[in-house]
Formats: structure tokens, C-alpha cells, sequence
């Protein structure tokens, strides 16, 4: 939270990390970026999500862990001093997934921000077939029906449901998760007449290294 004091009611942030389980958890650098938005005089908040370090219960990578990002809204609340008809939300790779997701389930948010986010994990699957191995280890019923474990999971299916304003950022050289997920996502988008704006950077990677900045 901002460290200066006021009585006005801050806007709100809330971030999505990427990785599943303990991998890509919230580390002391998140901390730091957290602090550089609160010093811009936002109030941030993340969740590692349920199955990560400290958390109860499995990674189901878009399934009931979406829980943890929309119940943030009402810790939010129950803060106090948040502005909540000034709330944000940014997401990095999985927790593109999850902010596309959580949008598509109606979180209250002004405008969002995605880098390097998955929007089809069929399309993940064929550009990386080793993530099926994870799909089976962390999507209840991959086994037993992958189609519909996955379509569940389609942020292209329920592109009609993305309202907020959506920033996509996306690395032209990602070998993580396929520019055409973004790219594919944006022609939805176009077709429906939904507000948002694209950027691939050519030659970048799948954290946007060369723009950091």
C-alpha cells in the first residue's frame, strides 16, 4: 500500500503471476515492483494461488484457483481506503490466462494488461507438446477428457465476455507461449468491436527483456 498518508481512496492493482506451483512464485523482485507502483499510489495486491508456496489445496492452471484472483476484490474491500470503481489488472504469462479468465467471469476492472499471455492451451499443447505433462499433473479430468478440460479453459471462446479494455503485449521470438495466441485473440477481439490495443515487439522473448523498461 502507498506509505504517504491521505484520505483520498487509492486505485487498485491486482497482479497475476505466472508459472504453476512453487514455480514463478512471488519473489522478493515482485515485492520491489509492488513497492514502485504503491510509490505511483496504487494499493497491490496478488495471490500465489492455492497449491503455490504457503497456499492449501491444487494448481488447477484456470480452474477454481480463478477463485483466488476474483476473491481478492473482496479483501480489497475489506481493506478499506481502496478505490473500487478504480480498480486494474495485469497478468504475465499463466496469470494472462487467469486475468483473461477472471475478466470472462466478470471482474470489476477498468482496463487490463496482459504480457505473454496463453489464449488457447490446445494451441500451447501443439506448439509445446510437453505441456501435457502438466495439464495431466494439474487439470482435474485431462485424462479423462482433454477437449473439454482445455476448451474450459479457451479464452477464444469467450472473447465476448472480455469488455474491460485489454493491453496485449506480446514477444515476436516468445518460444513459450506462440505470438498467434495474441495475435489470435486480437482478431476476436477486432470482430467483436471490443476495446483493446496490440503490441508484439519483434525479436523479444517471452518476458519482454529488451523492453523492460
Amino acid at each position: 500500500v502507498p506509505r504517504t498518508p491521505g484520505a483520498a481512496l487509492r486505485p487498485l492493482l491486482i497482479f497475476n503471476r505466472g508459472g504453476n506451483r512453487d514455480f514463478g512464485q512471488l519473489v522478493f523482485a515482485d515485492l520491489v515492483n509492488f513497492a514502485r507502483w504503491a510509490e505511483e499510489g496504487f494499493v497491490v495486491l496478488a495471490s500465489e494461488y492455492r497449491g503455490g508456496p504457503g497456499s492449501e489445496g491444487s494448481d488447477e492452471y484456470g480452474g477454481a484457483d480463478v477463485d483466488d484472483v476474483m476473491n481478492l476484490f473482496p479483501v480489497a474491500r475489506n481493506l478499506g481506503g481502496v478505490d473500487m470503481r478504480n480498480v486494474f489488472m495485469q497478468g504475465v504469462s499463466r496469470g494472462g490466462l487467469m486475468t483473461y479468465l477472471a475478466l470472462a467471469r466478470g471482474a470489476p476492472v477498468n482496463a487490463a494488461a496482459v504480457l505473454g499471455g496463453p489464449t488457447d492451451l490446445s494451441l500451447e499443447a501443439d506448439h509445446r507438446p510437453e505441456m501435457q505433462v502438466l495439464y495431466r499433473a494439474l487439470i482435474p479430468h485431462f485424462e479423462t477428457n482433454p477437449g473439454a478440460a482445455l476448451r474450459a479453459r479457451c479464452v477464444l471462446r469467450v472473447a465476448e465476455r472480455l469488455k474491460a479494455p485489454l493491453l496485449i503485449l506480446h514477444g515476436g521470438a516468445d518460444w513459450r507461449v506462440d505470438p498467434q495466441q495474441a495475435l489470435a485473440l486480437a482478431q476476436r477481439l477486432q470482430a467483436l468491436r471490443r476495446p483493446y490495443e496490440l503490441r508484439v515487439y519483434a525479436g523479444d522473448d517471452h518476458g519482454l527483456s529488451r523492453h523492460a523498461d
